[in-house]
C-alpha cells in the first residue's frame, strides 16, 4: 500500500500550481477545467488610463496587454511580471480593480487566466 500512495503523492505533487504567482506571463493554468465563470471588464477613465475589473472570487490570475505600458495601483494580491499582472499569494481575492497606463494611444486588448480554484479558471478578455 506504500508504494500506491507515494505515487499518488508524486502525481498529485507533479502538476503545475503557482501559489506565488505565474513563472511567465504567456503561462496557463496547470490544473483544473476552463469552466471558470469569472470575466473581466475594461473601461477607459481617461487617455491612455484604463480599469480593469476582476468580477467574483479568485485566487490566481494572469493578466495581460496588448500594448506596452505600466500596470498601476495594483490591488492587494497582485504584483507586475515582466509585461503581466499576476497573482502574489493563493489567497481568495475579490472585486479587484487593476489600472494600465498604455504607452500609446491604441487601444489595448487585455487577456489571460482567472483561477477560481484548484479544479476552476476562465479564459478571460476584454
Amino acid at each position: 500500500m506504500r508504494p500506491a500512495l507515494l505515487l499518488c503523492v508524486f502525481i498529485v505533487s507533479a502538476v503545475d500550481c503557482y501559489p506565488n504567482g505565474s513563472p511567465s506571463c504567456s503561462s496557463s493554468p496547470g490544473h483544473g477545467s476552463a469552466n471558470g465563470r469569472s470575466s473581466i471588464y475594461a473601461r477607459n477613465v481617461g487617455g491612455n488610463v484604463y480599469e480593469i475589473t476582476v468580477s467574483g472570487s479568485y485566487k490566481g490570475i494572469v493578466l495581460n496587454s496588448s500594448v506596452g505600458g505600466r500596470w498601476r495601483n495594483l490591488p492587494s494580491g497582485i504584483k507586475t511580471k515582466g509585461s503581466c499582472v499576476t497573482h502574489s499569494n493563493n489567497r481568495v481575492k475579490s472585486g479587484s480593480k487593476i489600472t494600465f497606463e498604455a504607452n500609446s494611444s491604441s487601444r489595448p486588448r487585455f487577456s489571460g487566466y482567472i483561477v477560481e480554484n484548484y479544479s476552476r479558471y476562465a479564459r478571460v478578455s476584454a
